[in-house]
């Protein structure tokens, strides 16, 4: 008997899938196939949400083979009778985006064969240039966006010949690819050049994301003068914000410390809230919170600055002088200590500094040495073997120390004893970590390791990281899995999990009921 779908039910399931965007991608493994591999009567707006399952999934080989198809195959969509809609697309390119695969993207407008131009049924809108400059800034593509939007001196931008006008979200968007390829200037010409295209007097107007996205560039290539300017001005001209009548907020301020810590101007960045004239109190309308504290021990952390840090965290440590952020009202978290360490470990202070820190983290019934254990032990690498045994008879790390079965596990959890994390999110050790364990485990323990799960944490740096470690110091080529991307596997090495059944419970870890039913595909 053929099976189909009840589209839909199919379309409520993915819907709840997609909301899902801080599970790990592996979580919806399967799904896609699951659904395409039996008949129905589809829609464009399933492509839609496939694509979106796709994106959330990393997984462009599905979304191609759903949209574009290949040569031995037409696409789903061919064999389905749908046709392509400028959503489909749109939402193609972000799969495109999240996946690396930008030629993919920028062929649908500028290959030999487009499939959106003038003289074709679809056109590119402003969604597709968004979406196109957002694929842009992860892939490090400056050249096709000046092309987009800009052009040059002899050839109108493609965004003029394709007719759509720029908007304030486009202009930000091309301010970001210009802060992730280092071309500052033309993202501050948009604004403070000899024609700019946003300013109060033009139709366009910079807005709070303009700034937070020059702020960025400024922190990218250094340029502290440009961020005082836009934040700040000086004693004889008003800031480019209060020009523009732009109120900074919080996230500005938190932007304009990070871009202070990258440009050694420590000072400018502890005035925001330890000056004369401090920009957010208590007292005042804007008021410090964690982002701002974290920004602001980074900063410490470079220059070597243990009071100021010291004062922010811990106060003078004997309850005398509470801590700024007791003052403040907030409350410090584990991001906030190991960035304290950081900075302790910069100072020279670390023994005073992690003394004063188990004082602190104990009074508040904190128990987390992992995470302090975490943050030293690559900064030991000479000791690092050393500091993993004596720390399994300590009770600070498992006996296994992640590795089970020729596979090691990279999440904290599985590293230390007492470690919590929750069900969205389970926090991934250091790749500096990483690098030393695996040396670890194949020295000591197992020298034929197939396979690490490492998530798909940080825009996938641990995973991406360790494929190159692997590679350059031990010339082992490991791949990603082929059902489960946050785990890679040795190449040619035997995969442990075939998908011989494809069971779908989304009850399991979204707590999702459909008409009072789990669902289970088989």
């Amino acid at each position: 008997m053929e099976t189909s779908w009840n589209i839909r039910l199919v379309h409520e399931l993915l819907h709840k899938a997609t909301e899902f965007s801080d599970s790990h991608s592996s979580n919806f493994d399967g799904i896609f196939s699951g659904i395409t591999r039996f008949k129905s009567s589809y829609e464009a707006k399933t492509c839609t949400l496939l694509l979106k399952l796709s994106k959330l999934n990393l997984n462009f080989s599905d979304a191609k083979g759903l949209v574009l198809g290949n040569a031995a195959e037409v696409s789903l969509m061919q064999q389905w009778g749908i046709k392509p809609d400028i959503f489909i697309y749109n939402a193609f390119i972000s799969v495109c985006t999240k996946t690396g695969q930008f030629d993919s993207a920028w062929r649908l407008v500028c290959g030999d064969k487009p499939v959106m131009a003038p003289y074709l049924p679809l056109k590119a809108d402003s969604i597709t240039c968004t979406n196109l400059l957002t694929a842009c800034a992860e892939t490090g593509r400056y050249a096709e966006a000046k092309s987009l939007v800009l052009g040059d001196g002899d050839t109108a931008s493609l965004m003029q010949q394709w007719v759509i006008k720029p908007n304030v979200a486009i202009y930000n968007a091309f301010i970001t690819v210009c802060a992730k390829t280092g071309q500052f200037d033309s993202a501050w010409q948009l604004m403070c050049g000899d024609k700019p295209v946003m300013a109060p007097h033009l139709p366009l107007k910079a807005d709070l994301i303009t700034c937070m996205n020059l702020l960025a560039a400024c922190a990218e290539m250094e340029r502290f003068t440009e961020a005082r300017s836009l934040v700040l001005g000086d004693a004889a001209t008003a800031s480019l914000m209060q020009q523009w009548g732009i109120k900074p907020n919080v996230a500005i301020y938190n932007a304009f410390i990070t871009v202070c810590a990258k440009t050694g101007q420590f000072d400018s960045a502890w005035q925001l809230v330890c000056g004369d004239k401090p920009l957010m109190a208590p007292q005042l309308p804007l008021k410090a919170d964690s982002i701002t504290c974290l920004n602001l021990l980074t900063a410490c952390a470079e220059p070597g600055r243990y009071a100021e840090a010291k004062s922010l965290v811990l106060g003078d440590g004997n309850t005398v002088t509470s801590s700024l952020m007791q003052q403040w009202g907030i409350k410090p978290n584990v991001a906030i200590y190991n960035a304290f360490i950081k900075v302790c470990i910069k100072a020279k202070e670390f023994d005073t500094g992690i003394w004063y820190l188990e004082k602190i983290m104990k009074k508040c019934n904190m128990s987390t040495p992992s995470q302090i254990h975490a943050q030293l032990a690559p900064l030991e690498k000479d000791n690092f073997a050393s500091m993993i045994d004596k720390g399994i008879t300590q009770g600070i790390y498992k006996k296994n120390v992640g590795l089970m079965n020729h596979c090691i596990d990279l999440h904290m959890d599985k590293i230390f004893e007492g470690h919590s994390g929750n069900d969205t999110h389970i926090q991934g050790v250091s790749l500096a970590f990483a690098k030393l364990l695996f040396c670890y485990h194949k020295q000591n323990n197992e020298p034929n390791i197939t396979s690490i799960i490492t998530g798909c944490h940080g825009n996938n740096t641990l995973k991406n990281g360790m494929i190159s470690f692997l590679k350059d110091e031990f010339g082992l080529e490991f791949i990603e899995d082929k059902f489960k991307s946050g785990m890679i596997v040795l190449l040619d090495t035997p995969l442990d999990f075939p998908l011989e059944k494809l069971q779908l419970r989304l009850y399991s870890h979204s707590k999702f009921k459909t008409n009072n039913k789990v669902c289970v595909f088989y």
